[in-house]
C-alpha cells in the first residue's frame, strides 16, 4: 500500500502510513483485552472479525483500482514511472545492515525486557501490555515525523536510564527491595527510550520511497531476527536474561555507529571525532563492566542453573564444609526453599515451612497437637 501510495501521489512520503498503521495495532492491543473480549460472545467476535476483514477486502481494492489507473494513465500519456534523470541512489550497505540490526535490538529489548518484568520482577495480568504498547508507541512517534526523534533529548534520556536500570539489576539482592512499581517504571522507561533510539536511527536511515519495499523487508528480518534470539537462541546458551545485558550493551554500540557516521558526513573536526569516540567507548565499557558484575553475582556460588519458558531456577551452596552447609533454591530473584545438609539439621523446616511459617503455626496450635483424641 505504501508503494502504492509513493506512486501514486507523488511528492509525498508514504513512510507517515506506517506509524498510522503501528497506532491501528495500538489500538487493536488495547480494546481486545478490554473492550472486545470481555464483553462479545466467541461467535459474537468472529462475525465483527468477518465483516472487518471483508471491508478490508473491498478497501484495499479499491487501492489496488486506483494505482492502476494511475499507472495506466502514466503510461496513455507516454511519462516513465521513474524518469532515468532521476533514479535515486541505493542506500549502502552499511545501511542496510543497520536497519536489520537496529529493527533486531529494538525487538530483543521489548522482549528481554518483557521477560525480566513479567517473570523475573512481578508476576501480573497484562502487565506484558505495557512494554508491547510502549513498543509500538516508539514506531509511531519515529515514522510520524522527523522532528520527534530529537537526539540531544532521547541519547541522553536513553542513557541516564539505561545506567538506572544497570543499578537496579545490581540491587537484585539488597538488603532493601525497591518498590515493584518503581521497578516497572524503571525497565518501562529505559526500553521505551532506548527503543526510541534503535528506530529514530532507523528511520534517520531510510531510503527514498522508491526503495521502501527492501526497507521494510530488513525492519521486518531484523524484528523476527531478534525474536528468534530471544525465544529459541537465548535460553540455550544463557541460564540467566543475560540477553537484556547484551541488548543494553548493542544499543549503546549500534546508537555511537550511527552518529560518529553522521558527524563524519558532516566533515566533523578529527579531534572532536577521536575525543567523542573515547569516551563513547569508555561509557561502554563501563556500562559493560557493571553488566558482568551482575551475572558473576548472579552465578556466584551456584551448584546447578536452568531456564525454561516459566522463568529461572537456580541452587545456591552456602557454607560448605560447616555445620550450616545448606542449598537454596531460587526462581529468579525469589527463594523457593532451603535445605541445610549436616545430619542435626537436614530435617528442619525452613523457608516456607519454618515454624514461624503459617504452616507452622497451624501445625503447632491445631488442637490436634496437644490432643490427638
Amino acid at each position: 500500500f505504501q508503494h502504492w501510495f509513493g506512486t501514486v501521489a507523488k511528492g509525498k512520503s508514504p513512510y507517515r502510513l506506517y506509524a498510522i498503521s503501528n497506532f491501528g495495532s495500538l489500538l487493536g492491543l488495547l480494546t481486545y483485552p478490554f473492550i472486545f473480549e470481555p464483553h462479545l460472545r466467541l461467535g459474537q467476535q468472529t462475525t465483527l472479525w468477518s465483516a472487518g476483514f471483508g471491508i478490508y477486502a473491498l478497501l484495499a481494492g479499491i487501492c489496488g483500482w486506483v494505482f492502476w489507473r494511475s499507472h495506466q494513465s502514466g503510461l496513455t500519456k507516454g511519462e516513465s514511472p521513474l524518469p532515468p534523470d532521476s533514479v535515486p541512489e541505493r542506500s549502502p550497505a552499511i545501511d542496510r545492515i543497520l536497519w536489520v540490526a537496529l529493527a533486531a535490538c529494538g525487538s530483543v529489548l521489548l522482549l528481554a525486557t518483557t521477560n525480566q518484568m513479567c517473570q523475573d520482577v512481578a508476576v501480573v495480568p497484562f502487565l506484558w501490555i505495557l512494554p508491547l504498547g510502549l513498543y509500538l508507541t516508539t514506531f509511531i512517534i519515529s515514522f510520524d515525523h522527523a522532528r520527534w526523534y530529537y537526539r540531544p533529548f532521547w541519547i541522553p534520556l536513553a542513557a541516564i536510564s539505561i545506567g538506572t536500570v544497570i543499578y537496579l539489576l545490581n540491587q537484585d539482592f539488597a538488603d532493601t527491595e525497591i518498590h515493584l512499581a518503581k521497578q516497572i517504571a524503571i525497565y518501562a522507561t529505559a526500553m521505551f527510550s532506548a527503543c526510541m533510539v534503535c528506530h529514530g536511527e532507523m528511520v534517520r536511515l531510510k531510503p527514498d520511497p522508491h526503495f521502501l519495499t527492501g526497507f521494510y523487508l530488513a525492519v521486518s528480518l531484523g524484528g523476527a531476527l531478534g525474536g528468534t534470539c530471544v525465544s529459541l537462541l537465548a535460553p540455550q546458551i544463557f541460564t540467566g536474561y543475560w540477553e537484556l545485558h547484551a541488548a543494553l550493551i548493542a544499543v549503546a554500540v549500534l546508537s555511537g555507529i550511527c552518529l560518529f557516521r553522521d558527524l563524519k558526513k558532516r566533515q566533523t573536526r578529527t579531534s572532536i571525532l577521536a575525543t567523542g569516540a573515547i569516551g563513547w567507548i569508555a561509557a561502554t565499557l563501563v556500562m559493560a563492566f557493571f553488566l558482568k558484575a551482575h551475572i558473576a553475582e548472579i552465578r556466584d556460588g551456584v551448584i546447578k542453573s536452568t531456564r525454561s519458558f516459566y522463568g529461572t531456577l537456580r541452587v545456591y551452596e552456602e557454607f560448605p564444609l560447616t555445620e550450616d552447609h545448606a542449598r537454596t533454591l531460587f526462581h529468579g530473584r525469589i527463594n523457593h526453599g532451603r535445605q541445610f545438609l549436616d545430619d542435626q539439621f537436614k530435617n528442619w523446616a525452613v523457608s516456607y515451612y519454618s515454624e514461624q511459617s503459617g504452616p507452622g503455626l497451624l501445625f503447632s496450635y491445631h488442637p490436634y497437637r496437644s490432643d490427638p483424641e
